[in-house]
């Protein structure tokens, strides 16, 4: 017997037959199938008490959607060249598939380089996690700094992401003392501007926010409570700004500057030397993340909100 899709109909006539306790053979004479289909039918969805017809129907629709999705992509070479050339720029599937507004879903991505359709080898190294598993960070235990203003007396502006210049800012660290680099994300572009330091320094954190930040029309800052971050009033001074301090242990409170991290740990990833880590090689670093559309942002990119807020923003030119 010849393999068979069964309908809506077919279905309909499993369920009332299950409730009559008949067995899978007489059911599958019913339908003309092999009873193994059968079997698997009322298997996958829910068993003999759990069976219904309706959801059964529409979780085969889905699957059938599925695979005409994959079809779509294996006939036509320009759709795959789009997919391929966004994951190449280090977008997510989502990230791609927002973007362009293409007609197919995430998942249908993923599939595709599972089953070949995209170069697995080549292409999965682009991709964040690289299959890796998501680890949670491990808090660090520090000392506390005197002179520090809470993040609870940040004006209201500067936390709900209605203008450019609300900065939050932190360090991301090389194996065995190799480097640091420092970060600093505006709060509603999502903009990131970072510079590579040789140690952990006070002294050298201060003057490095200094630089990054006197041609960019900066607000306030919000940091964290590491010890890196000393001379605070330093940079409050040179810049005329309010600069302010998380709680300790809180990393939701300056989410925005930790997910970013997390972006740029793409390719500078944790225990990893950053002795060969050159301005010219970090720049380009932070350019792809600046240029990734967001879904947060509409999927704009974070170079294109803050082109559109303001005629310089980080240095850009309009």
């Amino acid at each position: 017997m010849s393999h068979k899709h069964l309908t809506s109909e077919d279905r309909e006539i499993i369920l009332r037959n299950l409730g009559s306790d008949k067995t899978y053979t007489e059911i599958a004479r019913m339908v003309s199938c092999h009873k193994s289909t059968i079997s698997r039918e009322i298997k996958r969805n829910g068993g003999r008490l759990k069976y219904g017809c309706l959801s059964a129907q529409k979780r085969y629709r889905t699957q059938r959607s599925h695979c005409c999705m994959e079809k779509k992509l294996s006939t036509d070479p320009l759709l795959l060249h789009v997919i391929e050339e966004g994951i190449l720029k280090y977008w997510s599937p989502e990230q791609i598939v927002g973007r362009h507004e293409l007609n197919i879903s995430v998942p249908t991505i993923y599939r595709a380089v599972k089953s070949g359709l995209l170069p697995k080898k080549t292409i999965s190294q682009y991709f964040r996690c690289k299959g890796k598993p998501y680890k949670r960070n491990i808090l660090e235990t520090r000392g506390k700094m005197s002179g520090c203003t809470s993040i609870e007396k940040r004006p209201y502006e500067a936390s709900n992401r209605k203008r450019l210049g609300d900065i939050e800012g932190d360090t991301v660290l090389g194996r065995h003392g190799t480097g640091v680099v420092l970060t600093l994300v505006d709060r509603k572009s999502r903009f990131l501007s970072a510079s590579k330091l040789p140690y952990k320094e006070s002294n050298e954190i201060a003057k490095s926010m200094i630089e990054l930040m006197k041609n960019v029309q900066c607000k306030t800052i919000t940091l964290d409570n590491g010890k890196e971050f000393a001379r605070h009033k330093k940079v409050s001074q040179e810049l005329g700004i309010s600069v302010y301090f998380a709680h300790p242990h809180s990393p939701w409170e300056r989410a925005t500057n930790e997910n970013t991290n997390k972006l740029l740990r793409q390719f500078l990833p944790k225990g990893s030397s950053f002795i060969t880590l050159t301005e010219k090689k970090l720049n380009y670093y932070v350019d792809l993340l600046n240029e990734r559309p967001r879904k947060c942002l509409g999927f704009k990119t974070p170079k294109e909100v803050s082109s559109q807020d303001v005629s310089v923003a980080f240095g850009l030119t309009i």
